[in-house]
């Protein structure tokens, strides 16, 4: 057994994660887990082009931002670990591939 904080344990599983829902448009929705080592979302949105998509983004402590699109949900894996999770994201990011803030 770890002597980590769970929030800052990343050999834990991804399904024990709470993701909380975040308010968003009509029929789209957004689910999203913030911790120490960075915050991981998963937003299910129509797209402009008029379909739907689902999307999952990783974002680091220092703001840097990876977004894996294509039906990727990363909540489609649980067990992972945290840290295994973040990089399938950053493996499947094909929109944003470690993007800093502007």
């Amino acid at each position: 057994m770890t002597n980590q904080h769970p929030m800052t344990d990343l050999t834990q599983k991804l399904a024990n994660l709470v993701f909380n829902d975040v308010q968003m448009y009509d029929g789209d929705s957004q689910h999203a887990h913030h911790a120490p080592w960075g915050s991981i979302t998963v937003v299910d949105r129509m797209t402009g082009f008029g379909w739907r998509d689902v999307e999952t983004g990783f974002c680091d402590p220092d703001e840097v931002f990876w977004l894996a699109t294509g039906n990727f949900d990363i909540r489609d894996f649980p067990d992972l670990s945290i840290s295994e999770a973040i990089e399938l994201i950053k493996e499947n990011a094909n929109t944003c591939i470690a993007s800093p803030p502007e």
